[in-house]
């Protein structure tokens, strides 16, 4: 068979395996996942981020990665939370960072995302990180169990926006920090806005494209 014929054969396989993916998820174990024509397009497509993860890591290193996690103030010790992870590496620099004493949740609603996730955390011996399967607003975690919340590139793609922020109000600690990256001052200035229209949480720190809010009382 011509290599270039692979091609195709390859996409339709990989096309097929995140339908029927996203099929079983819905149906069989009622995970949440997107329900919107958008939605769904994306979390069928999920396998080309996964065929471009290599060049993401390139271009955002782990370096890159910690900044941020420092930035929104992660420490060791803490209970430390990031949804909607894709297929990056933010958790797993989180579950070092936080060390033994502390621990990492990662939500994500992609199988795909969650179980490539795993098997990087299974290589890495990690024991301290731990995989939610479900949307940004239901975690199921307990009240005030949370010390930090990061969002990374994500927080634009959530369908339920305020439901995602009531539960992240419900899981943060008192006066704990939520803290969300978007890729441009645009979608940035969107977040503020939409946060900002409640009392949930106050900003504290910007700049143009990260924002850090705290826990209001």
């Amino acid at each position: 068979m011509e290599p270039l014929l692979w091609i195709p054969i390859v996409i339709g396989i990989l096309l097929g395996a995140n339908i029927i993916v996203y099929l079983v998820q819905r149906y069989l174990y009622h995970k949440a996942v997107p329900t919107t024509i958008g939605g769904i397009l994306s979390y069928i497509f999920n396998w080309g981020a996964l065929l471009f993860w290599p060049f993401m890591e390139i271009t955002r290193p782990f370096w890159v990665r910690r900044k941020w996690l420092e930035k929104a103030g992660v420490q060791e010790g803490q209970v430390y939370l990031e949804e909607g992870f894709g297929f990056g590496t933010s958790p797993i620099l989180a579950a070092r960072m936080v060390g033994k004493t502390g621990k990492v949740y990662a939500v994500e609603n992609a199988l795909v995302a969650v179980a490539t996730l795993w098997a990087r955390a299974k290589i890495r011996m990690l024991k301290n990180l731990s995989l939610i399967l479900s949307d940004a607003s239901d975690t199921g975690l307990p009240d005030e169990s949370v010390d930090i919340v990061f969002i990374n590139d994500a927080f634009h793609e959530f369908g339920d926006k305020e439901g995602t922020l009531k539960e992240l109000y419900r899981v943060l600690k008192p006066d704990r920090l939520l803290s969300i990256k978007e890729d441009t001052q645009r979608k940035a200035m969107k977040v503020v806005e939409l946060i900002g229209a409640d009392d949930l949480f106050s900003l504290i720190e910007r700049d143009k494209t990260f924002c850090k809010f705290k826990k209001n009382a």
